[in-house]
């Protein structure tokens, strides 16, 4: 909802195209299929998306045999998705695999330093230490989850505590004490630690799913039961897990990382202007403006904005969004409310 209504509920943050043209998911895919000695990759998501993933696929025809695809009944955030990820490997002789839970829709633009990276890791870590991947904070930002560490001088710093969406006055707390790091939600571990921790910490997840037959997860197209998530919680790996995990270390990134979740993010990617406006295409004009994002899906279509401040202004085929950029935040909730109350709104969600 917070890149609404470019992304909505019938185009995914991660399916949306950026202004190269190429969207997340692919870049992710691609990022993923390219590491060195990768032998599978495993998505695991809804069927409501199998036509964009097959699309996807399609641009990488010599790698797409190390894919396997699972499609859950609902969604119930990161953690079931995790674990029927080490359930397919668990039951296709991966016992001794190292696994790397990657994300969908951030943007890591060298993916040569991101190899390098999980790389040096690798030959430090040990078989039961689990790796966060840390970014550096270079600006408070109250929608991301914030890690702290207890040594910033080696190459795995144990892990002190999750912060999970910081007031303002927090985050630039935190930045200022130079031992917080942006999570990712980029985690490195073995899978028999992996299993184990399922086991021992989220049990509520490991049951259920546990019981699913083994031969259901002999194909690399896997689609579950309806009901087999019935019983399951709709939780984070962070809260499920990594919380609980004695043996957390993280590494600092030294890659270029972005969470495209706000418009604030994504307008980084877009032209600036002198005055720290922000456009699709040179088909903007904003005279006597400052600040101001402008996004427009039409590329013929003109756009002028005079005299204004710290505004953004987002345009589809349907919905014209304005919206002063200090009340981004507080659109999470009047978009849940409208969500439930408005009908006409209903129809463009």
């Amino acid at each position: 909802m917070r890149l609404w209504p470019l992304s909505k509920n019938s185009l995914p943050k991660p399916f949306v195209p950026l202004p190269d043209g190429e969207n997340l998911f692919y870049k992710s895919l691609k990022r993923a299929l390219t590491l060195p000695e990768v032998e599978r990759v495993i998505l695991v998501t809804h069927k409501n998306w199998q036509e964009q993933i097959e699309k996807t696929l399609d641009f990488f025809p010599t790698l797409k045999q190390k894919v396997v695809i699972i499609f859950e009944p609902a969604s119930k955030n990161t953690a079931p998705a995790l674990f029927l990820a080490c359930l397919w490997a668990k039951n296709n002789g991966y016992q001794t695999a190292k696994m790397l839970l990657l994300t969908a829709d951030h943007l890591i633009q060298t993916d040569f330093a991101f190899h390098q990276a999980i790389k040096r890791v690798q030959k430090v870590q040990d078989a039961n230490t689990w790796v966060l991947f840390g970014i550096k904070p270079t600006h408070p930002v109250l929608g991301y989850g914030y890690i702290q560490v207890e040594n910033t001088h080696q190459l795995l710093c144990p892990v002190l505590k999750f912060v999970e969406k910081p007031s303002q006055k927090e985050a630039e707390a935190m930045i200022l004490e130079k031992n917080y790091f942006w999570n990712s939600g980029m985690l490195l571990f073995s899978l028999e630690s992996g299993m184990d921790a399922f086991f021992s910490y989220a049990p509520a997840i490991f049951n259920p799913l546990d019981q699913l037959p083994p031969s259901l997860f002999q194909t690399s197209l896997v689609t579950l039961p309806e009901g087999s998530f019935d019983d399951v919680p709709n939780i984070s790996s962070d809260y499920a897990l990594l919380e609980h995990y004695p043996k957390l270390s993280l590494s600092i990134a030294d890659f270029e990382w972005m969470d495209i979740g706000t418009w604030e993010s994504f307008s980084h990617l877009l032209f600036q202007d002198e005055k720290n406006n922000r456009f699709s295409n040179s088909n903007h004009i904003f005279p006597l403006s400052q600040g101001c994002i402008s996004y427009s899906t039409n590329p013929e279509k003109l756009v002028i904005g005079l005299g204004l401040t710290e505004v953004v202004l987002i345009e589809t085929q349907d919905i014209l969004f304005v919206c002063q950029k200090d009340k981004l935040e507080e659109w999470k909730k009047i978009y849940e409310n409208l969500e439930k109350t408005n009908p006409q709104f209903q129809k463009k969600i």
